[in-house]
């Protein structure tokens, strides 16, 4: 049996198509999760947002690591690395329309009055 050789450009089609179904799987799994919040104007999940609204309530108020877990639905051990993750995440989604999260060393994060009101003004808190 004779094996046929590809092309360059068969390949290369070949592999956009496999891309095309992977993304279009991936897509799907983080809507059935419900990770992927198309109706968000960040595009923020469920955590992000969680994490966001609470700053957001309660502006220039400094919420602490556990303050902010308790606010996520969430079995995890720890929950520093997880909150900075979150917050970080929030932070590079909100940060082109001047929201602003402050770390305050030692305690937690607040969000900036101004921050806050962008914040609530754009996504409908």
């Amino acid at each position: 049996m004779e094996r046929r050789r590809l092309t360059y450009d068969q390949l290369i089609r070949i592999v956009r198509k496999q891309e095309a179904i992977i993304d279009d799987l991936r897509f799907k799994l983080q809507e059935v999760r419900g990770s992927y919040r198309p109706d968000h104007p960040y595009n923020l999940t469920r955590q992000e947002q969680r994490i966001a609204e609470t700053l957001a309530r309660r502006p220039e108020m400094v919420f602490s690591y556990e303050a902010l877990f308790n606010v996520l639905d969430s079995d995890a051990v720890n929950a520093w690395p997880m909150i900075k993750v979150l917050v970080s995440r929030v932070r590079a989604k909100t940060a082109r329309d001047g929201v602003v999260i402050e770390t305050v060393r030692g305690m937690g994060y607040r969000m900036t009055r101004a921050g806050a009101e962008i914040y609530r003004k754009r996504a409908d808190v």
